[in-house]
């Protein structure tokens, strides 16, 4: 988070009302002492239909850049 977007929620803070600024400061604690977990990570290979056509595409590429 950067440092304007801190200021900003910081001035919305302080308009709050008492009430409200507590419920709000102690939902932010609790963010801060929970882990942030890791991105998981697709299978994009469970979306792929393997082909006769693409059996041989890693031996079609090679030859590709070694042209170009």
């Amino acid at each position: 988070m950067t440092a304007a977007a801190t200021q900003r929620i910081m001035a919305r803070l302080q308009r709050l009302p008492d009430d409200r600024e507590t419920e709000i400061m102690e939902f932010i604690a609790t963010l801060e002492d929970e882990p942030i977990s890791p991105r998981k990570t697709l299978d994009l290979d469970a979306f792929c239909v393997p082909t006769e056509r693409g059996k041989h595409i890693d031996e079609y590429m090679e030859e590709m850049r070694a042209i170009l």
